[in-house]
C-alpha cells in the first residue's frame, strides 16, 4: 500500500491531467461518475463499476476521475495527486456558500447518468415548497421532472446544466438520489402460530398493508387476489431479481394475513421513497412495510428516510423495516492513528480491513463509509479500495494496487460520506480509511453490500440501517427457524442515540414461490407486517405504538432474558400479540371465559357489529351449549359458531336468560371451531361471560311447514306456519328459500314475499333446545310472473303560445308516450278550459294506438272562441290517463 505521504505529493503534471479529464468528460461535473454517493449502496445501472478491456485488463475510475488499475504487465499506477480545495468545483459538491454565497451546493460527482444522452439524474433541493414556475424554470435548463416530493425534485438534466441548475438562487443544494438495498405457504406462518390466529377467523380482513420494495409482479397468483393498487415510483425500470424480491416479501404478508388488502410501492430512490409513502398514507393504509435499507444515513433516526417513515407512524400508520443484513458487514470505531501517518486503524496496528474475511472475490463491490458530524461536516476523511498483491495476507508495504477510492471535499456544507462501488476482478481487497483534513475526534463507520462480503474487522453491535433506525418504526431482525437462533448477520442495535434498535425477530429461511429458502430480514419483516395487520383486524382502534407494544410483549424471549439489542424483545408470537398477553381468546368444553367486547375489537357488519372471536376444540359428535351472558340493562348478547372452514353453523341472540344468548350444536367434525361474541346492536359494547358445557344427545321432534297458498304472482307474500308435527304447538323457527331468510313469531307465522318467477324449495328449520333437537321440514312454492300493466298514455312534452287573439286558432304540438306495458288505443282530445272551470273542452281530438314505450306527436289547431272575453285560459291535451293542460293569454 502506497504511504499517505505519497498521496499527498502531487506533481503538476498529474494535476493537469486530472484537471483535462474532469472538464473533457463531463462539463459542470467532474469525473465520469464511476464513484457512488456514498448513501447509496444499491446495484443500479448507475452503480459504480470498473470495466475490462480488450487485454482482459481491469480498470476503475477514481474520485478525480482518473483511472487506476493495471496494465498487461501488472504494474502498479500511482493513485493520482489531489487538487487543492479551492480548486475542485467541477468535483463533487464544490459549489459552497462560503465561496459563493448565491450559488447552491452541487453534488456532482455523486449524479447518475442516464443512458448515453449525456444526461445526468439528481435531486434539485429547492428554498421553499416550489410553485409550478419553479418546474417551469427547470425545465428551461432542460430538466425532465420524474418525481416531486415537498422540496425535492428529482429530474434528469443534460449534464452540462447541472452547475447552472445549482446557482440558482431559489435552489437550495442540487445532489444525486440515494438508493436502498434489498435487506434479501411460509413456514413462517406456523412458526409464529398466525396460524392458530387465523383458524378463529383474524385473517387481516379490511385491514390496508402497504409494501414498498425495488419492484413487484402485481400478476403473481400468490398475492394478485389480495392487490388493490399498485404503483411504480421508479425513473427506472426495477431489475428481474428486484421484482421477485418485492412480490415474495408481499406473499410473506399474504401468507400471514391471507385476506389483508395490498398497496404496492416500487422506489429506487429516496426522494421516490418518500413520494411512495405519501401515496400509501394518501389511500390510508394501516400498515407499511418495507424490507429495504439506506446506510450512509445518520444512524440515530434523524435522517431523512427514517424521519419519512416517523411521519407515517405519527399519521396512525404501522411500519415494519427490515432490521439490515449488516452484522458482519459492518465496522464501527474511534478513529485512531498511533504511528501518525493518518492511516486509521481497524485494530491495533493494522490499517487495512480485508473485505470478504480475506477471501478471493469477484464482481461488484459496495463500500460506505460515514462519521459522526451529521448533516453537514467540515472534517474530512476519504475512503481507498486496494487489491492485494499476492501472496495475500502478507500486510507488507508493497505496492498494492489501487482500484478505487472516494476523496470528496467536506468543507461544512457536505454530508460526512464516502463510498465506492466498482467492479472487480478475482483477487483479495482490502480498505483504509485516511484523514485528508479532520481533528480525529470522530466515530467512523464502514458498511459493505453486494461481494465485499464480511469485513475481517467487523462490528455486529449498532448495524442497523435506515429506516429500520427511526424512532417509532418496528425493526425486525432475522431468526433462522431451523436452526432456532438469531441470524449471525442480522443487523443489532442500539441505534447512535442509545436506542435497543431491535424490537423483534421474525423467521427467515421459509419457502416462497420464488425462493425456495430465503433468508434474510426481508423475510422477517413481511411476517410482522402481516401479524400487525391481524392486530389491527382485531383491534382497529389501536395506535400503532399500541401494536407495537403487543408486538414486543407477546414476543416469546430467545436469550439473554429481556429484551436486548440482538434479538428485541424475541421471537415474533401471533396469538400473544392478537390476543393479549393474558387474553388469548381460547375456551374450552367445560369451561368459563371472560372477556370485553369494545371498540377496540374488530367491527363487521357481518357479526352485527364489534366481536371477539374465541377459539374452540371440537370433537365429532360431541353436543355442546355454548352460553354467553352479560349483566345490565340493555346489554343484549349475541352469539355465532364457526365451523373449522370459517362458515357459520349456528347463531342465536336471545336463546338464553333475558337477553342472554345460548345455542347448541353437534360438533360434525374435530378441529378448530370459533365462537363469535358480540352483541345484538352494531355499536354494543360491555363485559360478558362465556361457558361451554356439554350435553346430552336430545330427542329429535318433527317440524311441519304449512303454506296458506303454494301459487302466487311474483310480489306477492305467502303465510307459512311452523308447528310441532306430535302436538301441533307453534314453534319460533326460521322459513328460508334461496339467500330469503324469515324468522316466525311466537305464533310460529311467518310472511314471506317472493319476487321472483319460478318454483321454490321453501324450508323450516329451528335451534335445538335444551332437550330437544328439531328435524327440518319443506315445502314447494310455485311463483308465477304478474301480469303486466295495461297501456299507459302519459302527456311528456306540451308546447302552447303564450298569447292568442280571439277567434284565432292556437296550435298545440305534444308528444305523447304509453308508459304501460302492454299495447293499447286511446283517443286523445286537444281543447281549450271556454268557461274557466279547469275542465279542457275538447276541441279536436284523433285516435291513437301505441305499443310499450312508443309515442306519438300531436299538433292540431284548436279555435280560440270569438265570445271568450280577453283574460288567462288553460290549453291543453287530455288522454284517459291524465291532462296536461298549459296558460295561454287570450287578448281582445
Amino acid at each position: 500500500m502506497r504511504p499517505l505521504g505519497s498521496r499527498l505529493a502531487v506533481s503538476a503534471v498529474a494535476f493537469v491531467v486530472v484537471v483535462a479529464t474532469v472538464v473533457a468528460t463531463a462539463p459542470g461535473l467532474g469525473a465520469a461518475d464511476v464513484v457512488r454517493d456514498a448513501d447509496s449502496p444499491l446495484d443500479t445501472p448507475e452503480e459504480a463499476s470498473g470495466e475490462t478491456d480488450g487485454n482482459g485488463t481491469t480498470v476503475g475510475t477514481d474520485g478525480n476521475g482518473t483511472t487506476v488499475g493495471t496494465d498487461g504487465n501488472a504494474t502498479v499506477a500511482e493513485a493520482p495527486g489531489r487538487p487543492s480545495k479551492s480548486s475542485q468545483l467541477l468535483r463533487d459538491e464544490r459549489v459552497t456558500r462560503a465561496a459563493a454565497p448565491a450559488q447552491a451546493q452541487v453534488s456532482a460527482s455523486t449524479s447518475s447518468s442516464v443512458g448515453g444522452e449525456g444526461r445526468t439524474r439528481v435531486v434539485v433541493e429547492l428554498e421553499a415548497t416550489h410553485p409550478t414556475a419553479y418546474r417551469d424554470r427547470l425545465r428551461a435548463h432542460g430538466a425532465h421532472v420524474e418525481v416531486e416530493h415537498g422540496t425535492l425534485v428529482q429530474v434528469t438534466l443534460p449534464t452540462a446544466n447541472v452547475t447552472t441548475v445549482a446557482a440558482l438562487r431559489w435552489v437550495q443544494r442540487v445532489r444525486r438520489p440515494t438508493h436502498p438495498t434489498p435487506t434479501a405457504v411460509s413456514e413462517g406462518v406456523s412458526v409464529v402460530d398466525a396460524d392458530a390466529v387465523q383458524a378463529v377467523g383474524v385473517s387481516g380482513d379490511g385491514v390496508r398493508v402497504g409494501v414498498v420494495d425495488l419492484g413487484f409482479d402485481s400478476s403473481a397468483p400468490e398475492i394478485r387476489d389480495n392487490v388493490v393498487a399498485s404503483r411504480s415510483f421508479r425513473a427506472t425500470p426495477p431489475a428481474p431479481g428486484h421484482r421477485a424480491h418485492g412480490t415474495v416479501v408481499s406473499e410473506l404478508v399474504v401468507d400471514t394475513a391471507p385476506n389483508a388488502s395490498l398497496y404496492l410501492a416500487t422506489v429506487d430512490t429516496d426522494v421516490e421513497f418518500a413520494a411512495a409513502v405519501s401515496w400509501l398514507r394518501a389511500n390510508d393504509v394501516d400498515v407499511v412495510t418495507a424490507s429495504v435499507n439506506w446506510v450512509n444515513q445518520p444512524y440515530d433516526g434523524t435522517g431523512f428516510v427514517s424521519q419519512v417513515a416517523d411521519e407515517a407512524v405519527a399519521d396512525g400508520v404501522v411500519w415494519t423495516n427490515s432490521a439490515g443484513n449488516y452484522a458482519r458487514r459492518h465496522w464501527e470505531g474511534r478513529y485512531r492513528n498511533a504511528d501518525g501517518d493518518r492511516w486509521a486503524e481497524f485494530g491495533p496496528g493494522d490499517e487495512r480491513n480485508y473485505l470478504n474475511d480475506g477471501r478471493p472475490l469477484s464482481g461488484r463491490v459496495g463500500v460506505s463509509l460515514s462519521w459522526n458530524d451529521w448533516p453537514q461536516s467540515d472534517d474530512d476523511y476519504d475512503l481507498f479500495l486496494y487489491r492485494d498483491v499476492p501472496p495475500y495476507g502478507s500486510r507488507s508495504r508493497g505496492e498494492d494496487v489501487l482500484v478505487a477510492r472516494s476523496t470528496r471535499a467536506q468543507t461544512g456544507f457536505q454530508r460526512p460520506t464516502e463510498s465506492v462501488g466498482p467492479t472487480v476482478e478475482r483477487g483479495v481487497y482490502y480498505v483504509t480509511v485516511a484523514n485528508y483534513d479532520a481533528d480525529g475526534s470522530h466515530v467512523l463507520e464502514l458498511y459493505t453490500r453486494d461481494a465485499a462480503g464480511s469485513l475481517e474487522h467487523e462490528t455486529p453491535e449498532s448495524s442497523l440501517a435506515a429506516p429500520a433506525t427511526a424512532r417509532d418504526v418496528v425493526a425486525v431482525g432475522a431468526f433462522d427457524w431451523v436452526g432456532e437462533r438469531v441470524e449471525p448477520f442480522s443487523s443489532r442495535g442500539p441505534t447512535n442515540d442509545g436506542r435497543r434498535g431491535v424490537d423483534v425477530v421474525a423467521p427467515d429461511r421459509v419457502s416462497t414461490s420464488r425462493y425456495a429458502s430465503f433468508a434474510g430480514t426481508s423475510a422477517a419483516a413481511p411476517h410482522v407486517a402481516g401479524v400487525s395487520a391481524l392486530v389491527r383486524e382485531r383491534k382497529p382502534g389501536a395506535t400503532p405504538n399500541q401494536v407495537e407494544r403487543r408486538l414486543q410483549r407477546g414476543a416469546t424471549d430467545v436469550a439473554p432474558v429481556g429484551p436486548d439489542p440482538t434479538s428485541g424483545y424475541g421471537r415474533l408470537n401471533a396469538t400473544r400479540a392478537v390476543f393479549g398477553e393474558n387474553d388469548l381468546g381460547i375456551v374450552g368444553v367445560g369451561q368459563t371465559r371472560r372477556g370485553v367486547v369494545d371498540a377496540q375489537d374488530p367491527f363487521s357488519p357481518a357479526f352485527r357489529g364489534y366481536y371477539e372471536p374465541v377459539a374452540l376444540s371440537g370433537v365429532e359428535g360431541v353436543r355442546v351449549n355454548v352460553e354467553m351472558r352479560a349483566k345490565g340493562w340493555g346489554r343484549d348478547p349475541y352469539l355465532f359458531l364457526l365451523a373449522p372452514n370459517g362458515s357459520v353453523v349456528a347463531t342465536d341472540d336471545d336463546g338464553g336468560a333475558g337477553l342472554n344468548a345460548s345455542l347448541v350444536h353437534t360438533f360434525a367434525h374435530t378441529g378448530r371451531y370459533t365462537v363469535v361474541a358480540g352483541g345484538f346492536g352494531t355499536t354494543d359494547t360491555f363485559p360478558y361471560e362465556l361457558s361451554v358445557v356439554e350435553r346430552p344427545e336430545l330427542t329429535p321432534v318433527s317440524l311441519r311447514l304449512a303454506p296458506n297458498v303454494t301459487s302466487v304472482e311474483a310480489g306477492e307474500q305467502v303465510a307459512f306456519t311452523v308447528v310441532r308435527a306430535d302436538t301441533g304447538a307453534p314453534v319460533n323457527a326460521t322459513v328460508q328459500y334461496d339467500d330469503v331468510r324469515t324468522v316466525t313469531g311466537a305464533d310460529g307465522r311467518a310472511l314471506v314475499r317472493f319476487d321472483r318467477p319460478g318454483t321454490y324449495r321453501v324450508t323450516a328449520t329451528a335451534p335445538p333446545t335444551a332437550t330437544e333437537r328439531f328435524r327440518t321440514d319443506e315445502g314447494r312454492v310455485t311463483v308465477a310472473a304478474a301480469a303486466p300493466d295495461p297501456a299507459r298514455f302519459e302527456v311528456v312534452a306540451l308546447s302552447v303560445p303564450e298569447t292568442v287573439r280571439r277567434g284565432e286558432r292556437v296550435r298545440v304540438t305534444a308528444t305523447v308516450a304509453n308508459t304501460g306495458e302492454r299495447t293499447g288505443s286511446q283517443t286523445v282530445h286537444a281543447g281549450v278550459d271556454r268557461d274557466g272551470d279547469g275542465a279542457l273542452e275538447p276541441v279536436v281530438d284523433e285516435s291513437v294506438g301505441l305499443a310499450p314505450g312508443e309515442t306519438y306527436s300531436v299538433s292540431r289547431p284548436v279555435l280560440v272562441p270569438r265570445y271568450l272575453p280577453p283574460g288567462t285560459y288553460l290549453v291543453g291535451v287530455r288522454t284517459a290517463n291524465e291532462t296536461v293542460t298549459r296558460t295561454v293569454q287570450v287578448e281582445g
